[in-house]
């Protein structure tokens, strides 16, 4: 049975220069291990907590002389999937420093293995030695450069982009989804700020050659 899903919210306020953070997160609820049940739920603050204090170092070291306003991070929570075995959440976070051009998004994503509580990495999906993060790359070009095609992004600068390299902290935000994988990219990291944050969705089948047999992929 899928646990339940209830809505929390972190705030934090303070600071000189002037700092506010929001951030919605889940509760799991109803599983049959609290073991698992605790360990899902601490996981999911210590992150939420971890995302707020990266923001508010950020603030700290800027001069109070540059600063006029208050900086705020805003944030919510999507649930991608919730069965019996996985629950997979994607977060997208809105910061807008007081000194800062503009805004920016950040795109996060926290997925667990229901069973034992403990958080999916990204190898955790894929056969342990295959090229993966290269499916991964050529998956996600080819998806963004249909996406991009109506604001005149050249193929050729997605296939050279660095954001888009077989490189795992470039689909860090994954989330496993019914069938697919979702792979999230923060605003920056494709192209330009300008094109803002992006997500593709890659069919199972599409990586069909390096999903692990036995991982949550297979079973999603």
């Amino acid at each position: 049975m899928a646990p339940s899903i209830a809505t929390a919210s972190y705030t934090r306020s303070g600071g000189n220069p002037g700092y506010s953070v929001t951030i919605s997160y889940p509760v799991l609820g109803g599983m049959s291990t609290n073991t698992s049940q605790t360990r899902i739920n601490s996981q999911v603050i210590a992150s939420v907590a971890s995302w707020a204090t990266a923001f508010v170092q950020n603030v700290s070291s800027i001069s109070n002389s540059s600063v006029h306003g208050n900086s705020t991070l805003t944030g919510a929570f999507k649930t991608i999937l919730v069965n019996s075995k996985v629950a997979s959440f994607q977060f997208v976070l809105n910061s807008d420093v007081a000194s800062a051009a503009q805004p920016s998004v950040n795109i996060y994503s926290l997925n667990f293995n229901l069973a034992t509580g403990a958080a999916y990495a990204l190898s955790d999906l894929f056969k342990p030695g295959s090229n993966y993060l290269a499916a991964l790359s050529q998956a996600s070009i080819s998806q963004l450069t249909a996406q991009l095609a109506a604001q005149h992004v050249p193929a050729v600068e997605l296939q050279n982009d660095p954001g888009l390299s077989p490189a795992p902290a470039n689909f860090a935000a994954f989330n496993i989804a019914s069938g697919s994988l979702v792979i999230g990219f923060s605003q920056g990291q494709v192209i330009s700020t300008a094109i803002g944050a992006l997500t593709v969705t890659i069919p199972d089948q599409a990586l069909a050659q390096v999903i692990a047999p036995s991982g949550p992929l297979a079973g999603a």
